[in-house]
């Protein structure tokens, strides 16, 4: 009897001893960080998560999530010297995928990090270090840049007029 006693003490003592570490230990889910490649940011209402540059030949895409807490806002992204506008709606908004990108025509090297930044109507501006992969680098090929589309059609010619005789 006495020894069933002791193991129970014994297993109850154990428990509560295990149990505290929990106490004193910060929670992981408390933070915020990058668990991939991207890096993050706030512009305004305007959450900017995991932005990295996808490049491919003279062309980069940029991969990234915004996430607008606000009403409809305009955010102005800039690569370089390239500057694109981008209206959001309230809520989840991501660009990389070949439906939705943000293509720029800006230098960019491979590998290198790259100043982009975001600056969501009159907010203050999120200046990022944006982290570059190539297509040809790993898991990135399915988020390289799609060249824009370019209207081939061509532009109806107005027969010049010929003097009457």
């Amino acid at each position: 009897m006495k020894s069933r006693l002791a193991a129970a003490a014994a297993a109850v003592l154990a428990t509560a001893t295990l149990a505290g570490c929990n106490f004193i230990t910060p929670q992981a889910t408390q933070f915020q960080y990058d668990a991939a490649d991207g890096v993050s940011g706030t512009s305004g209402a305007v959450e900017i998560r995991n932005a990295v540059l996808v490049v491919d030949g003279d062309l980069s895409s940029l991969a990234v999530t915004f996430v607008n807490d606000g009403p409809a806002t305009t955010l102005e992204v800039t690569v370089g010297d390239e500057t694109q506008s981008v209206d959001l709606d309230s809520g989840l908004t991501p660009y990389g995928f070949p439906e939705q990108q943000l293509v720029f025509t800006a230098p960019v090297t491979i590998g290198s990090i790259e100043d982009v930044v975001f600056a969501a109507d009159a907010a203050e501006r999120a200046s990022l270090a944006v982290p570059t992969f190539s297509t040809d680098t790993a898991n990135w090929s399915d988020y390289g840049p799609v060249a824009p589309e370019v209207d081939e059609t061509p532009e109806p010619s107005v027969p010049a007029e010929t003097p009457a005789p």
